[in-house]
């Protein structure tokens, strides 16, 4: 969709609310924010809500931060990846992250790298790489 707007958009962050522990939005809730930037002086954001409904946003604006990595490799795994990474190392008591981002900052943890950051119901953040490989927690 991004593409279909903006040929030469850069994907920069992507962003996710109520996220289930097999990394998918729940049925009658949640939803991912995929955000890019095109060239042209223009912030796109895709939303897709539990549902599958897409809606883009676009503004004319400087390019959308901070974001770590920029653009944002295509390689990255997707949130099934890196929530599995998190398993039997997350706390016990998670349910559901309520926040979980790629890309939108630098964590001590890691520092500089573009990594999956997940904000669960109980515990600290878990960190995963881009590739899908374990960090820790922040």
């Amino acid at each position: 969709m991004i593409q279909d707007i903006a040929p030469n958009a850069e994907l920069r962050e992507i962003v996710g609310f109520i996220v289930d522990l097999d990394g998918r939005i729940p049925a009658n809730t949640g939803s991912w924010g995929f955000i890019a930037w095109d060239p042209a002086g223009s912030s796109i954001t895709v939303s897709v809500d539990n549902v599958g409904t897409a809606s883009i946003t676009q503004r004319d604006e400087a390019a959308p931060g901070p974001g770590v990595e920029v653009p944002l490799a295509a390689s990255w795994v997707d949130s099934i990846q890196a929530f599995a990474a998190t398993d039997g190392k997350r706390d016990q008591k998670a349910g559901f992250a309520q926040l979980v981002t790629l890309n939108f900052t630098s964590y001590p943890a890691a520092p500089g790298k573009t990594v999956w950051a997940m904000a669960f119901d109980a515990g600290p953040y878990q960190l995963v790489t881009v590739d899908g490989t374990y960090i820790g927690s922040e």
